[in-house]
């Protein structure tokens, strides 16, 4: 498991003592998963999932306003990838998640036990999907495990990913790769991006990455060295 990972949830309820227990819940998985909300109605948990796009949501079907159905139809046309887990009195109801491609559903009371199994199931699938990157190049679309890729340098409106099964070439922008590469790859200057597992070697003005010699600018080297550093641990 890849111990920088940062997977965000949400929660919603319109009962207030279930939306404390499923925090407490929550709170004491196992997982490292972050609560960056909570709501009690459909219109403050969709403004809630807009603004914060989490990894993971947990909402209730049946809640005043727009209903946790509602709620998801609306994103999926804007947030495709949140992952979802319903809560419900009534199982029967419980058919229309699948609609929205929820990945489960859970009747209250809510347990651990419960509980547990669908974060873990949800947590699997978001820890895939950060491992992942999908390259579309001229000829073909690439699934790439991220660890395969050593670096990647921005160069005439394309990025080419250099990794463990050669050279891609994607057109698109370095800020996009960035994005899409995530915390474990840094800049090292204006066109390059460093995986920072690779980095063996950081020098005056350039990066050794798996053997290669890659620009270390001036104006990028603190934040690049701190990032560094943050990957190995080093205080």
């Amino acid at each position: 498991m890849n111990e920088h990972m940062d997977v965000t949830l949400m929660i919603a309820d319109d009962e207030s003592f279930i939306l404390r227990g499923l925090k407490e819940i929550v709170s004491d998985s196992d997982l490292p998963l972050k609560l960056i909300g909570t709501a009690g109605n459909g219109m403050d948990a969709f403004a809630l999932l807009l603004s914060s796009s989490p990894d993971i949501a947990i909402m209730d079907i049946r809640m005043p306003g727009m209903d946790g159905l509602s709620t998801a139809e609306q994103l999926r046309r804007s947030h495709p990838d949140v992952i979802l887990i319903f809560t419900t009195r009534l199982s029967q109801c419980a058919i229309r998640g699948y609609e929205v491609d929820a990945i489960g559903f859970l009747v209250k009371p809510v347990t651990l036990p419960g509980l547990t199994v669908k974060l873990n199931k949800a947590f699997k699938r978001v820890e895939y999907r950060q491992s992942k990157i999908c390259l579309k190049t001229k000829d073909s679309i690439l699934f790439l495990e991220k660890n395969e890729i050593y670096y990647a340098e921005g160069s005439n409106h394309h990025v080419i990913y250099h990794t463990a099964q050669g050279e891609f070439p994607v057109r698109s922008s370095l800020q996009e790769a960035e994005e899409q590469l995530g915390a474990e790859f840094s800049r090292s200057s204006h066109s390059y991006i460093a995986n920072l597992g690779f980095v063996t070697m950081v020098g005056k003005n350039d990066v050794t990455v798996h053997g290669e010699a890659i620009p270390l600018s001036r104006a990028m080297r603190r934040d690049f060295l701190n990032a560094v550093n943050r990957h190995y641990g080093v205080r």
